[in-house]
């Protein structure tokens, strides 16, 4: 779903710093 990407690319984003 487009809520599962969007939650997803966060957590990618906070993994990511």
């Amino acid at each position: 779903e487009e809520l599962e990407r969007k939650v997803f690319d966060l957590h990618e984003d906070i993994t990511n710093h």
